[in-house]
């Protein structure tokens, strides 16, 4: 089933989705057990750290959704922007995870390099870390064509003390 892409976005004082709907968001990630991790350092511990966190400026959020029973189908965003680059971040819920998921990922992918931009600006590169013991994530991301960048054993997460390390990753245009 085809998802479409929803940005999160302030538009005339009004958020292009509701903050019902992103709370619903929050706790879809709970109930899919998610939120430790794709939040390891603890940062969103409640729906009103998360509405925080997805109303910060720094973080460029949108959803996919399909018209199945489900708020969304991933959520996704970038952050730790530099000139022409972002820190991508996704959240796959366990309905997309059979295959979708990765259609999913390459669209989110597509949309950040083609959509955001304008004419004096263009995303280049889109790098990710993630704990280096989270192999689900780390195959995701290769299957979306990012590359290892390496491993850095030093990194570690405030709330899980069995992730030792980080890999690094990146995609470029």
């Amino acid at each position: 089933m085809e998802s479409i892409i929803k940005p999160y976005v302030l538009h005339n004082g009004v958020w292009s989705i509701s903050d019902e709907m992103m709370v619903i968001i929050y706790h879809f990630m709970e109930q899919s057990k998610l939120l430790g991790d794709v939040f390891k350092s603890g940062e969103i511990k409640d729906p009103n750290s998360w509405m925080n966190f997805v109303k910060n400026r720094s973080n460029v959020v949108h959803i996919l959704r399909s018209s199945r029973d489900y708020p969304a189908d991933m959520i996704a965003w970038l952050n730790g922007w530099g000139y022409n680059y972002a820190f991508g971040h996704f959240c796959c819920f366990p309905h997309t995870w059979g295959g979708e998921a990765i259609e999913l990922g390459h669209k989110t992918v597509n949309y950040w390099f083609d959509e955001l931009r304008n004419d004096n600006w263009q995303l280049e590169a889109i790098f990710g870390q993630i704990p280096s013991t989270n192999k689900r994530a780390i195959n995701y991301v290769m299957r979306l064509g990012f590359r290892k960048l390496g491993d850095v054993p030093s990194v570690r997460y405030k709330d899980d003390k069995k992730a030792k390390g980080a890999t690094l990753f990146v995609k470029e245009r």
